[in-house]
């Protein structure tokens, strides 16, 4: 991640793998750019002055913000194992409820699993919004995947959304997926979402 195009993103916002509060990382391998875009991060000052030479804001991260995602990262990999773990018990305890598909991670990808998430197939017998709402009165907490980006409001040109995209953002679900599930946690959201798609099957 992070090696193609002339900038990439990293969140850091509080539901995210490796967290600080709020904010992010942006990463390039361009110094041009990179001057330019810690320029823009830094009120648009001359490197070293008070001189402000550019339109910029203060997008800088603290010390305390640093602190947090440095001790974060020395345990990247023990939350990406647990990443992965709480992924395998949704795999298993999902295996053969039709009508559900989950985000596997392709062949030549290691994912991270930041967010086990179903896809609800046009055969499902219940609607995402249905299932979400009957999964909340068993106090159990989902979210819908996020909505195809060209349907934003912001573009200056209006695009149509292309047709995975658009069927991922209406029919996805973001199940639980908090490092610190425990697979009883895991268990039980999976046989609630059997009972339901049986009960409405």
């Amino acid at each position: 991640m992070g090696t193609f195009g002339d900038f990439a993103a990293f969140s850091f916002q509080g539901a995210k793998l490796l967290v600080t509060g709020e904010g992010g990382m942006l990463v390039t391998d361009n110094p041009e750019l990179y001057a330019k875009a810690r320029s823009f991060a830094d009120q648009g000052r001359r490197p070293g002055t008070f001189w402000i030479e550019r339109r910029g804001w203060k997008y800088k991260m603290s010390s305390l913000q640093a602190a947090l995602g440095l001790a974060q990262l020395e345990r990247v990999e023990e939350f990406i194992e647990a990443k992965r773990r709480i992924f395998s018990w949704y795999a298993t305890g999902l295996a053969d409820v039709p009508g559900i598909r989950l985000n596997r991670e392709a062949p030549w990808a290691r994912s991270i699993y930041w967010m086990t998430s179903i896809l609800l197939e046009e055969r499902a017998p219940v609607s995402p919004d249905h299932l979400r709402l009957q999964l909340k009165q068993r106090n159990i907490d989902t979210r819908p995947v996020f909505p195809a980006i060209s349907q934003y409001p912001i573009w200056s040109t209006p695009m149509e959304p292309q047709p995975v995209a658009l069927t991922i953002s209406r029919r996805g679900i973001n199940l639980p997926s908090g490092v610190r599930l425990r697979r009883s946690n895991v268990e039980y959201i999976c046989a609630t979402i059997r009972d339901l798609m049986q009960e409405v099957g």
